[in-house]
């Protein structure tokens, strides 16, 4: 059993890593345990701080642009996946988030060439097949989400564990969104199990205790 049961468990390490190591990479990990423990506004100030520290961070730029997305704030979001891809133009993971944007403001042709885009630059693995299924999941389709990423669970295993830790974790969530609870669990277990150091894992899991806890 980890000792990381809580999002807060994880977000102490990370504030620990930022004292032993205050750069941007590190602000853009605890960002995103805090996006997964639902702390937006504090992802969201990671996320600031890491392009602070270093303005030509991609990640840093496509994660700020993620919490815009989910902010609604789309055209915000667009900027920040721009700059991304003037640093990186073969950023998969821009790409593909600029296309969920564009399809928010209906903006379909746009959409369908950065999906395109990133499908030809990363086409077969698990991770880019899972990230699609988060497409579905915007709209609230589990149903299809999960039939998604069983897909990308079926494909090569070509980039190391987290590459099979990410769709579990997707999986988890489309789990989550059907009401089934205990096998979300099981697969966040199963991404821990194949990646201890992928922090979204142990914050999902942790955030579902504490649901199932508060809900009981």
């Amino acid at each position: 059993m980890s000792r990381w049961e809580t999002p807060a468990d994880a977000l102490a390490d990370m504030d620990e890593a930022i004292r032993v190591r205050p750069d941007a990479w590190t602000h853009v990990v605890r960002g995103h345990v805090n996006l997964a423990a639902g702390h937006r506004g504090a992802a969201l100030a990671d996320f600031d701080h890491a392009l602070e520290l270093d303005p030509e961070q991609e990640w840093a730029r496509a994660s700020r642009a993620e919490v815009y997305r989910i902010e609604g704030r789309y055209e915000d979001a667009l900027a920040d996946l721009d700059r991304a891809l003037a640093i990186d133009p073969e950023y998969t993971w821009a790409h593909a988030e600029r296309s969920r944007c564009l399809i928010r403001l209906e903006r379909w042709d746009e959409a369908l060439a950065d999906m395109a885009r990133a499908a030809d630059l990363d086409s077969e693995s698990r991770w880019h097949r899972a990230y699609f299924a988060g497409l579905p999941l915007d709209l609230g389709r589990h149903a299809e989400a999960l039939r998604e990423v069983d897909r990308a669970l079926a494909a090569p295993d070509e980039h190391g564990p987290q590459d099979s830790a990410w769709p579990h974790a997707v999986r988890a969530w489309a789990l989550h969104g059907l009401a089934r609870e205990t096998e979300a669990l099981a697969d966040l277990d199963r991404a821990i199990s194949v990646d201890d150091s992928y922090p979204l894992s142990f914050a999902m899991r942790g955030w579902l205790l504490w649901e199932a806890v508060r809900l009981a």
